[in-house]
């Protein structure tokens, strides 16, 4: 089917996607765990007014998102 000089580069470009996304997916669960213990002292302190978990951690997320510069 690809001619065989074409498969390392496939394999390549594969294996790059895959750490990509995994680097992606580890950045990810950091940032919620962040958030989660953040909510955690936040509720200990009764400071949420009336946030859902949900709701707390879509703005969490949100302020932890990178700034892009221009």
């Amino acid at each position: 089917m690809y001619s065989t000089h074409l498969k390392p580069a496939i394999y390549a470009a594969f294996a790059a996607g895959t750490m990509f996304l995994l680097a992606g997916s580890a950045q990810a669960k950091t940032a919620a765990q962040q958030c989660s213990a953040k909510y955690q002292a936040a509720k200990a302190a009764n400071e949420l007014a009336g946030q859902t978990w949900f709701q707390f951690r879509a703005k969490c997320l949100k302020d932890q998102k990178p700034a892009f510069s221009r």
